[in-house]
């Protein structure tokens, strides 16, 4: 292919670069509008059903829109260097995901449906990335590709997740052979022609023809010389839709420059830049003009001049785990891109510039994960973040001060060795969405964690106790950390129980939450979630068995009352659709009337300990309400109004809990706590009983409480025997309403 051609642009909406993990953003308030579009039918961050894709390198991608906003997770198949590397795009309504090596190779050679996540859920099966293969006279075997048919220049085949890392280390050794040269698509894999695509994918849309005239960008590489091989997207800055299409928008240099056509107006160009040695060098040109007269515009940019490593000076001894800087572009008209580059534990430069794009918005934001030394006798970690909004991109050395930080205390509980993951990641509320990467890390656990005291900053978190399923474990609503808080927190910390949504940010929440039961009019609104822990904010996996395969199997049931008799019911895990959280609507007769919800879950798993089997039975008068508004932070499910309805929760801790998930043989102690789900009606907690089992819950006897404060209980008694602890609580308020919870096997004695 000639490097000197020039690519016509088509519309666009969104454009997310990122080397680990993207999320779509377009524009400051783009996550509430999409979430009030979408309705979303699931329960918090990682919790909803939505796209599982295998790609062509082997990494597998969940894609999903809850409450808390669009979550796109990848599971690298090789975590490090160029083979870890992925692009993130939205655009047009489609969410692509593409690995980098990959990146120069699409339009020649590969096609963007194989990076559509929702098209690669909708075609793949059994675990095969079914695909078509264009070639010339004579077929070339690809690596990895198996060929169930052939003829007429066509061929049909397929990717396992096992060949798909046979042919994603190909694509690694052919673009490290091609960098040098800019030979993409012409020799090697590609000689004779082939591409790749999704079988049964329709062709590239149609291009609309706007007046243009030709960008030229010129590049020399860290030896001054003529840059072949690195790559160049241009931005419009007047209005984004404008240009912008990924084939339009992306090219790489030849021979020390790549021409682009585009419409007359106001850019930003954005260099990638790779070293040999696994550095990345990303260049920032904010001041493209292009006349809508003349010869067209030359600008000239230069590796070198992304000079500044990303590198934090941190109190303790600390190693980089991983580092991302993220560009958010707003055009003038709105629209707006979003760059977003991790380069893992590699060194990643930035060009320091010295003022902002003359129209639209240029907002960076940096993250950084740095770990304790492996000989620390006790682990820690920091969780680095900063944000600058001025439009310019300032020097990125970064000291930090210990009185920044908050300090959270983590202990991951586990019954039994297991290879889970885990991420925390930072975000401000104009980013519009989070990115990260999923790192493996072993189980039981337990660490210290320094997070930077920004109080613009949210914290999502979330982990899972299979990193092979991402099955498991339990996600986290959004957080803000101040400086000098410290914060504990125990993930999956028996028992486990029904949990409901929490807003943990008020108004701030940038991806709005919705409440666990809510009624419009007649219609009522139910979203919960079982095996929750303890932890406020936190959700269990639910119903949801894992996200790129089974960990073992999850049941359950559920069944809807209205004064003594069923409205609803049947099979909790189709009512998940696919996600963690049973999620269903149901219409109540218009007088008021005392509604009984029931939900029943199971599973079973070596990776999943105590706490595997629960029921939970909610009762509470209900009437119709007009006009209630939930504040900033919340939304209803169907309507702009609805009210809280006053659901019961419970909370639990066994205090001496071991990492293990067991309690030290002698006296139990056990404090649990009845309240009411957020915004719902305030009422008085009347009673509250609590009775234990020692034989798998054949039998019960009754222990007493007592009250340690509002809603607060104590119980004292004694084991009578080695083995699983089993628990049924109940709890009443002022107001008629009850719950009742049985958790077999909640804790163990050992």
């Amino acid at each position: 292919m000639d490097r000197r051609v020039v690519r016509r642009g088509v519309p666009f909406a969104v454009l997310g670069v990122c080397l680990a993990m993207a999320a779509g953003w377009s524009g400051p308030a783009s996550a509430a509008a999409a979430a009030r579009a979408a309705r979303p039918p699931a329960s918090p961050a990682g919790g909803a059903a939505g796209s599982v894709a295998l790609l062509v390198n082997g990494d597998r991608v969940a894609v999903s829109a809850t409450a808390h906003g669009r979550g796109t997770a990848v599971v690298h198949a090789v975590s490090k260097g160029l083979a870890g590397a992925s692009l993130g795009l939205s655009l047009g309504g489609h969410h692509y995901v593409v690995p980098a090596a990959a990146l120069p190779y699409v339009g020649h050679g590969l096609d963007w449906s194989l990076f559509d996540v929702a098209a690669l859920a909708a075609k793949e099966k059994a675990g095969r990335l079914p695909v078509r293969i264009s070639y010339g006279t004579r077929r070339h075997a690809l690596p990895g590709v198996t060929v169930t048919g052939s003829g007429g220049g066509v061929a049909s085949g397929y990717l396992t997740a096992a060949s798909a890392r046979v042919f994603g280390a190909a694509l690694v050794r052919q673009f490290q052979a091609d960098h040098p040269h800019g030979s993409y698509g012409r020799d090697g894999m590609f000689a004779g022609g082939e591409s790749v695509a999704l079988a049964g994918s329709a062709a590239a849309p149609a291009r609309p023809d706007l007046p243009m005239h030709v960008l030229t960008v010129t590049a020399t590489d860290m030896s001054g010389h003529a840059d072949t091989g690195d790559l160049v997207f241009v931005v419009n800055q007047d209005n984004s839709a404008l240009f912008g299409d990924p084939y339009q928008s992306m090219n790489d240099f030849y021979q020390g420059s790549t021409k682009f056509s585009v419409p007359a107006g106001n850019y930003l160009a954005l260099g990638m830049f790779f070293d040999p040695s696994g550095a990345t060098r990303l260049v920032v040109l904010p001041h493209v003009t292009v006349p809508s007269t003349g010869p067209g515009s030359t600008v000239p940019m230069a590796a070198s001049a992304a000079s500044s490593q990303i590198s934090f000076a941190t109190p303790q001894p600390a190693k980089v785990t991983d580092v991302q800087a993220t560009l958010l572009i707003q055009s003038a008209a709105g629209s707006g891109a979003a760059f977003s580059f991790d380069n893992g534990n590699l060194p990643l430069y930035l060009s320091p510039t010295s003022s902002a794009p003359p129209v639209g918005q240029l907002d960076l934001a940096v993250n950084g994960l740095l770990s304790s030394p492996s000989a620390a006798a006790s682990p820690y970690q920091y969780n680095l973040v900063h944000g600058d909004t001025s439009g310019v991109i300032p020097a990125q050395h970064y000291t930090v001060q210990a009185s920044s930080l908050a300090t959270l205390h983590e202990r991951f509980f586990q019954a039994g060795k297991a290879k889970g993951g885990d991420f925390r990641i930072a975000i401000y509320p104009w980013e519009g969405g989070y990115f990260t990467s999923i790192y493996p890390q072993a189980l039981p656990y337990q660490r210290t964690v320094y997070a930077s005291g920004d109080p613009a900053a949210l914290w999502a978190a979330q982990y899972w106790q299979d990193y092979q399923n991402l099955a498991g474990g339990q996600s986290a609503a959004l957080e803000q950390y101040a400086a000098g808080q410290a914060i504990p927190e125990d993930w999956n910390a028996v028992p486990l129980h029904m949990g409901t949504n929490m807003d943990l940010t008020g108004a701030a929440n940038a991806f709005i939450a919705i409440p666990s039961a809510s009624r419009s009019g007649n219609t009522l609104v139910l979203d919960v979630t079982p095996f929750s822990d303890n932890q406020p904010g936190h959700l269990g996996s639910g119903f949801q068995s894992g996200i790129f395969g089974a960990s073992g199997t999850v049941t359950g049931s559920y069944e809807i009352d209205q004064n003594g008799k069923k409205i609803a019911g049947g099979n909790a895990v189709k009512a998940a659709q696919g996600g963690p959280a049973l999620f269903t609507r149901v219409t109540l007769g218009a007088k008021p009337s005392l509604i009984k919800l029931a939900v029943s879950a199971s599973r079973t798993g070596r990776v999943y300990g105590m706490s595997t089997s629960s029921r939970t039975v909610w009762t509470w008068p209900s009437a119709k309400q007009a006009g209630a508004v939930l504040p900033a932070g919340w939304i209803c499910p169907d309507t702009k109004a609805c009210a809280v309805q006053p659901l019961m929760t419970l909370r639990y801790a066994v205090p001496g809990l071991g990492l293990g998930e067991s309690a030290a043989p002698g006296r139990q102690v056990l404090d649990f706590t009845a309240g009411h789900l957020q915004l719902a009606p305030a009422a008085a907690i009347k009673d509250a009983t609590l009775q234990v089992s020692q034989d798998g819950g054949k039998t019960w006897r009754p222990v007493a409480l007592t009250p340690s404060g509002p809603g607060s209980f104590r119980a004292s008694f004694s084991d009578r025997a080695a083995g699983a602890v089993s628990l049924r609580v109940t709890a009443s308020d002022s107001a008629g309403g009850t719950i009742r919870e049985t958790i077999l096997s909640a804790y163990k004695v050992s």
